[in-house]
């Protein structure tokens, strides 16, 4: 159910110019270095608990054997070449559907635009990948910038529900947000030139 991984061209944004790619074994301290060295309300704002986050060693190697799958599930976010960011599948389930976390990791960059130019071409290379049907996100219910995001892109709510406690999450209300290939499809993505 795999399709070939093929990534789009930079995307040219007032601040630089905006990729994503495969996370390689080279991008893993930046990885960790947003983990475990950034204030914890960051994560508090998204559900992890980070008393439940592995240790940075743990981490290190759990992500350095993720760099070696020839399907990738975490993409490394660019800009100017520098890691800012990254989005991931987590579940997945090839030729349905999958779940998809995407975050920029630096404040500084945070309302500036990024999230909206990355939204279309990460969700087409997703799909594409993994020849989805769809694709849901739950944001948790405080994170307003992320609602609000959502909701700028007119991405369909399923509604709220109570996420359960997880390996590294806590129990939160979160409402779920789903894509689907029409979705997509009409908003330009999917096309020959995405």
């Amino acid at each position: 159910m795999q399709g070939r991984l093929t990534f789009p061209p930079p995307i040219h944004h007032r601040l630089g110019s905006l990729a994503f790619r495969a996370r390689a074994e080279s991008d893993v301290e930046a990885f960790l270095d947003y983990f475990h060295n950034s204030a914890p309300s960051r994560f508090e704002a998204i559900g992890i608990d980070m008393k439940r986050f592995p240790s940075r060693e743990e981490n290190r190697e759990r992500m350095l054997k993720a760099c070696n799958l020839d399907s990738p599930t975490v993409v490394s976010i660019t800009l100017d070449a520098e890691i800012i960011g990254h989005s991931s599948l987590n579940p997945l389930n090839p030729g349905a559907d999958a779940g998809i976390h995407f975050q920029i990791w630096r404040e500084n960059l945070e309302r500036q635009g990024l999230a909206q130019a990355l939204v279309l071409p990460l969700l087409t290379f997703w799909f594409r990948l993994y020849s989805l049907q769809s694709i849901y996100a739950d944001a948790s219910a405080d994170h307003t910038a992320i609602n609000a995001m959502m909701h700028r892109f007119s991405i369909p709510s399923l509604g709220t529900h109570i996420a359960p406690s997880s390996t590294f999450l806590k129990e939160r209300l979160v409402h779920r947000y789903q894509v689907t290939r029409r979705w997509l499809e009409d908003r330009g993505g999917l096309n020959p030139e995405m």
